[in-house]
């Protein structure tokens, strides 16, 4: 049995909504992971990790040629999933995958700032529309609790409590998303149902 172990490294395209082709936005030896569009929809923030290193930040400007990927944290440290940049582009919150720390980070560079109220489990289910607090979660919870947490102090807030209308089948609440205003909010949740049949005269 023979493996192949020339990994091509994925790239960024963006998919039309409409008529058009995919543009492929990344022509480079970085491998792409998840990625995010900056509120005035001219830069990304992705994570990504080159050849014989760890995985990163990087920034990068569209629509500019010769444009290239700048990497915006050390090695080992991530934007967390799944809306890490800040309502007004400034900032945006990264975690360390070795202590799961979570740090806020100037999209200008700069020192980060530590996060002690987002713990090492949560993923951010959004932003307040003034940039000073974040909802997060915790997956695989039973009910899922959001929290909103105020960035300049770590102060923990419960928002709300998710619970299926009908829990029959249940298996989990994979995904909450909250508007910025707080006003509206949608979240996915995984079931698995079944029918129970009795099969008679079988001889």
């Amino acid at each position: 049995m023979t493996t192949n172990s020339h990994h091509l490294p994925q790239q960024l395209v963006l998919l039309p909504t409409g008529a058009g082709e995919p543009q492929i936005l990344t022509h480079d030896a970085i491998d792409h992971q998840q990625a995010w569009f900056f509120p005035e929809g001219k830069r990304i923030l992705f994570t990504g990790s080159e050849p014989s290193h760890s995985r990163r930040g990087y920034v990068m400007e569209l629509g500019s040629p010769n444009a290239s990927p700048r990497a915006v944290t050390p090695e080992g440290v991530v934007p967390l999933p799944l809306d890490p940049i800040s309502p007004d582009g400034k900032f945006f919150i990264a975690r360390d995958i070795r202590n799961r720390k979570a740090f806020l980070f100037p999209e200008t560079g700069g020192e980060p700032k530590a996060m002690e109220g987002i713990e090492p489990r949560e993923t951010i289910a959004g932003w307040t529309l003034d940039g000073r607090s974040v909802y997060v979660m915790k997956g695989g919870e039973f009910p899922t609790t959001v929290t909103r947490v105020e960035l300049s102090t770590g102060k923990r807030e419960i928002w709300k409590e998710f619970v299926p209308p009908d829990p029959a089948g249940f298996r989990s609440i994979g995904l909450v998303r909250v508007a910025r205003d707080g006003k509206a909010y949608v979240y996915l949740y995984i079931r698995f149902l079944s029918d129970l049949y009795l099969v008679e005269n079988l001889e």
